[in-house]
């Protein structure tokens, strides 16, 4: 994401940093749905995963650790989202540790999350941790990352990009066409004239 960086030289508001989002370049957009998957989470049966989202402003609250069903894709949603998956052995959580999202987290309606404290400072913390695009050209409505885990142990979680699929807008397939019909007539009206 580009951004645009002021710093405020007086002597009331020394060392003030204001930060502030440019528009995104012609042609793109930032207006997309993103979301992860595990695509081999049926590898580690013995392991529950959890995606946490926080933001790369400080002052942001971070998400609850959202439980990953196996072939779900969780939305990564928020103002500039990090995201960060984690695991943890089932046999450590107990049914009262995990809790519908309905209640806690609004935007995660039809979600579980990990509620326990002392189990969340337990995770084992996947790397890397996940950022969006910042943009996209403006034909594309939604991205989904697919990650696979490399290795799961109590020394870490390793995950890697294994593809990216994008998504059209509906239509968009028209659009070209169109366009090149539209150029194709206009380049035969524009010849006709000039005879």
């Amino acid at each position: 994401m580009e951004w645009l960086m002021i710093v405020v030289n007086m002597p009331y508001f020394q060392g003030l940093t204001i930060l502030a989002d440019l528009p995104p370049s012609p042609g793109y957009t930032r207006g997309f749905s993103y979301c992860v998957k595990i695509t081999n989470q049926e590898k580690y049966p013995d392991y529950w995963l959890f995606l946490q989202i926080s933001s790369v402003n400080p002052h942001a609250r971070p998400s609850p650790y959202i439980l990953i069903q196996p072939g779900e894709c969780v939305p990564v949603i928020g103002y500039r989202p990090i995201a960060t998956i984690s695991a943890i052995a089932k046999n450590k959580v107990q049914p009262k540790d995990l809790e519908n999202s309905s209640e806690v987290w609004s935007l995660f309606s039809k979600s579980t999350i990990l509620q326990n404290i002392n189990l969340q400072n337990a995770l084992i913390k996947g790397t890397p941790t996940i950022q969006p695009p910042s943009q996209l050209p403006v034909i594309y409505s939604k991205v989904e990352d697919n990650f696979q885990v490399k290795s799961l142990n109590l020394d870490g979680l390793q995950l890697s990009l294994v593809k990216q699929d994008r998504q059209l807008l509906p239509l968009t397939w028209l659009v070209f066409p169109v366009m090149g019909i539209a150029i194709l007539g206009w380049i035969i009206i524009f010849r006709r004239r000039k005879k």
